[in-house]
């Protein structure tokens, strides 16, 4: 698994979101967060990778574990 933090300008401010990559497959976070806030960008991807994690299909996942 590898993380990134991707910064934008917008609206005179900084806005931060995060990437995960997990088996050559990058889950992005939903929002882009105020510079504050960064760590709520790593949380954001990190639940939508577990999400996507969980509803995956393939059959070497487990349920139950």
């Amino acid at each position: 698994m590898q993380g990134q933090l991707t910064d934008r300008f917008i609206g005179g401010r900084t806005a931060w979101s995060s990437t995960v990559t997990i088996q050559g497959q990058a889950i992005s976070a939903r929002f882009w967060y105020d510079g504050q806030n960064v760590n709520n960008a790593k949380e954001d991807a990190a639940e939508v990778a577990l999400k996507h994690l969980g509803t995956s299909s393939s059959p070497s996942s487990g349920k139950g574990w």
